[in-house]
């Protein structure tokens, strides 16, 4: 693979998920890694090689983007809305740090979907697995108790 077509390839997965300025950030660092390494004397295609899958190379700035709350970048805190807030270059203190977790994509509705019918199942399981325990020791037992009171009320 050529640098060019890592490149393209890693700017299509990061596409739909970053904002256009974050993107051409990180192909932008990727393309002077590639140029400083290939000025150190490596082979080009070593180095792409070396890098990875550019799909995976964007899950991963994407959760780290995600992990963050936002956007970074030159005084400007983007948050995962799009909204833009002048930072000062320190961390604001906020006390409302609150994590939203959204289910926008068709294969997180699927896991959690997945996810809810798998515990159910569970419960369900777990349930039917203490009755088919308890059941054949309690129609005994109860076969015994309906016995005696039966007869021995009879006889008072």
């Amino acid at each position: 693979m050529t640098r060019g077509e890592f490149l393209d390839r890693l700017g299509e997965s990061l596409e739909g998920e970053l904002n256009e300025s974050e993107i051409q950030k990180q192909v932008a660092y990727y393309e002077q890694y590639i140029i400083e390494e290939t000025k150190n004397g490596k082979n080009e295609e070593t180095i792409i090689e070396s890098l990875g899958d550019p799909w995976i190379i964007a899950r991963s700035v994407i959760s780290g983007v995600e992990m963050s709350g936002g956007y970074q970048s030159e005084g400007y805190n983007t948050d995962i809305y799009g909204e833009e807030q002048y930072d000062s270059g320190e961390e604001a203190y906020r006390q409302d740090k609150v994590h939203v977790y959204t289910f926008g994509k068709w294969w997180q509705k699927s896991l959690l979907v997945l996810a809810i019918v798998g515990i159910l199942a569970g419960i369900i399981s777990l349930i039917m697995g203490i009755i088919s325990i308890v059941l054949p020791i309690l129609i005994p037992v109860m076969i015994i108790v309906f016995i005696l009171r039966h007869f021995s009320g009879g006889k008072r």
